[in-house]
């Protein structure tokens, strides 16, 4: 029998879960968010607090922040948190250094600078990439189903897809067409794509790519507190509305009941918790282990495909003195040291730079690396510092000089400091190793222009995936979208809630 009832049980703290169950409870929905032992976007090492990826807030711009956080009036808390990044980026490649700017005589200053003989289709790259952000902002301002599975669900998106300037796989115009195969600008272009969307960079549509780029390049911002503020602002909303949070708590099992959810097992506890939707903020596979049969993600997987990793994200935290740092490099910089290879492991860095209380400067660096590698070569996790300081020191001259402190949550080695004689004290409840690396997937089937891969509905009835891996290709933007869409298909669900607004309502299957 079960102990408590809920409309909705959350499964997760990342985003989209938490978008989502902050939005049903203000739809009035009675809400229950489990932390399911996810790992806190940072961790301490000694008296610092340090991040376990770079984070920008990209998504300032979009539409869908607009409406999740308007519905739930948080567009002035995050206005007062929110610091509009200027220069965007600076990319570092061979033989070029530039900024990203979003002012135009400043950006076409600095390709006058470094890029001149291709001036003009830089620029145009530009301003097309502004233009059909504006066409695919009207697209996420409708209230849609991502993605659509019913015949209905399907008409409305293609309807309000007419106009866009991308075909039914979100294909359209090369913006990067006028650019030679091998030049620079086109590595500049793709390289913040890499680490910004859960997907291979490799698949990436035009419209993906279009979007990703111009969440860098019009949207980008410094967000006071990072990831946690953004997570410290649903789960407010979530009290707010009458929720229920149990960080501490997980679920062992989601109960099913004649093909339906009935809610969820507690671990430890044994405590059955019953609820009409089991919301789950992990992947598929994070999401079968909950489950004591697993049939129906087979069929799942024989129409859309199965999720493959692709990428672990890899994360290296330097703190050194503020002076090691050179003058004129900006918050967020790209690095390819080879165009030639492949955009991975220690040829492609992202490393973001900012100022600790105390005066120090942290360098949070990130990687990708290949599955196959992280998982058929002995020693390869462990060599990663070595590799990624090598390529640092090209980026910062004088980081051996200067450097205080070295740390990855990941490699599974113990933090370096410079007193050999003081040691780092660590949480008690630090996660590290190779299993705290966010994966990037390839997906086999893409629907919805492309914008989705694995879908909200599962085979399941009442239990909804919102996850990255519902719209890979958009990053955090993605997670909005799918957040907006699992709450829709809740909200419309339920006939009570429907009726005690005072709308017209008609039964949706989940």
């Amino acid at each position: 029998m079960n102990s408590r009832y809920y409309d909705a049980v959350i499964l997760g703290l990342d985003v989209a879960p938490l978008a989502c169950g902050a939005l049903l409870a203000k739809r009035g929905f009675r809400v229950l968010v489990l932390g399911q032992d996810d790992v806190a976007p940072d961790y301490r090492v000694g008296a610092r607090r340090l991040p376990r990826h770079p984070f920008t807030f990209t998504a300032a711009r979009s539409p869908l922040t607009t409406r999740v956080f308007g519905e739930l009036g948080l567009n002035q808390n995050l206005r007062r948190l929110a610091h509009a990044l200027d220069p965007a980026f600076q990319v570092a490649i061979p033989g070029h250094r530039f900024d990203i700017r979003q002012e135009a005589t400043l950006l076409e200053r600095e390709v006058e600078r470094e890029l001149p003989e291709v001036k003009r289709p830089i620029l145009d790259f530009h301003q097309q990439v502004a233009a059909h952000t504006e066409a695919s902002d009207a697209l996420f301002q409708q209230d849609l189903s991502w993605p659509p599975e019913t015949f209905f669900e399907r008409r409305e998106l293609s309807r309000a897809a007419a106009r866009l300037p991308f075909n039914k796989l979100g294909r359209g115009r090369d913006v990067l067409g006028e650019l030679p195969e091998a030049h620079p600008f086109r590595t500049a272009a793709i390289a913040p794509a890499c680490f910004d969307s859960s997907l291979d960079a490799e698949t990436l549509s035009q419209l993906q790519l279009t979007r990703l780029y111009a969440g860098r390049y019009l949207g980008a911002t410094h967000l006071e507190g990072g990831l946690q503020a953004v997570i410290d602002l649903l789960l407010e909303k979530v009290r707010a509305h009458s929720g229920e949070v149990q960080l501490a708590e997980r679920a062992q099992e989601i109960l099913v009941r004649r093909s339906g959810v009935a809610g969820v097992r507690l671990f430890g506890s044994d405590e059955r918790v019953g609820g009409r939707v089991v919301i789950a903020g992990q992947g598929v596979t994070g999401v079968q282990r909950l489950l004591s049969d697993r049939t129906a993600f087979e069929r799942l997987f024989e129409r859309v495909g199965e999720p493959q990793p692709r990428y672990y994200r890899y994360t290296l935290n330097a703190v050194m003195s503020a002076e090691a740092v050179p003058a004129g490099m900006a918050r967020d910089v790209y690095y390819v040291r080879d165009q030639s290879l492949p955009l991975c492991e220690d040829n492609l860095l992202h490393a973001q730079s900012s100022q600790l209380d105390d005066g120090a400067q942290l360098l949070c660096v990130e990687a990708l690396l290949p599955v196959r590698r992280v998982e058929s070569r002995d020693g390869y996790l462990e060599d990663m510092r070595e590799r990624l300081m090598d390529a640092i020191g090209e980026l910062v001259p004088f980081i051996g000089e200067h450097l205080q402190l070295l740390d990855s949550p990941h490699d599974g080695r113990a933090p370096w400091a410079r007193d050999d004689d003081t040691k780092l004290e660590l949480e008690r409840d630090s996660r590290r190793g190779a299993q705290t690396m966010p994966t990037i997937h390839g997906y086999p089937v893409s629907r919805a222009l492309s914008l989705c891969a694995m879908p909200v509905r599962t085979p399941l009835r009442g239990l909804l995936l919102c996850s990255a891996e519902v719209a890979p290709g958009l990053g955090l933007e993605g997670q909005l979208l799918t957040a907006l869409s699992a709450a829709r298909t809740v909200t419309r669900g339920d006939r009570s809630k429907e009726w005690m607004r005072g709308r017209l309502w008609t039964k949706v299957e989940i």
